[in-house]
């Protein structure tokens, strides 16, 4: 038996069905998951492809991995989500007051390299939310250089990294 186990909530989406953020997501719960030194919980999004853009859907979802972060965030040292733009501008609000609240690191990984421009098109407020809940967790990794280089422009934390696919 290892002590001193690291424990870590991952959120993201796991599938039969290949993409690229589901291959990748699948790669690190892998990799972490063959650690002695890690505890991994993981709590999948997934939801069949046709009804990703369902809001019932994807409100169900998201009730359930509310209610599933909320019976498992005390046990974990990090909470990790993994997560398309869309899915992220939607549920990191929810999970960043969460982690907050119960004083657990944030970790944020946005799939997708056109961010920025989504990122401009918001209006005022939901760019000022953007601001206070994804740029200000304790570490966000984005799939390209540019966009690191964008989001650095907009917070000074040194927190925004990349982390390739």
């Amino acid at each position: 038996m290892v002590k001193n186990k690291r424990s870590i909530l991952l959120i993201g989406h796991l599938t039969n069905y290949p993409s690229g953020s589901s291959i990748s997501f699948k790669q690190l719960v892998d990799m972490l998951g063959s650690y002695d030194n890690i505890n991994l919980e993981v709590i999948n999004t997934y939801r069949p492809a046709h009804l990703t853009n369902n809001r019932l859907v994807n409100l169900l979802i998201g009730l359930k991995v509310t209610l599933l972060v909320l019976l498992n965030v005390r046990k974990a040292q990090v909470v990790s989500y993994h997560a398309s733009r869309q899915a992220m501008m939607k549920f990191s609000a929810v999970l960043f007051l969460i982690t907050c609240f119960y004083r657990k690191p944030l970790v944020l990984r946005l799939f997708g390299g056109t961010l920025e421009k989504e990122y401009e098109a918001l209006s005022f407020v939901r760019r000022w939310l953007f601001n206070k809940t994804i740029l200000s967790a304790d570490l966000v990794l984005l799939q390209t250089r540019h966009l690191v280089n964008f989001f650095n422009n907009y917070t000074n934390r040194g927190n925004i990294e990349w982390y390739y696919n």
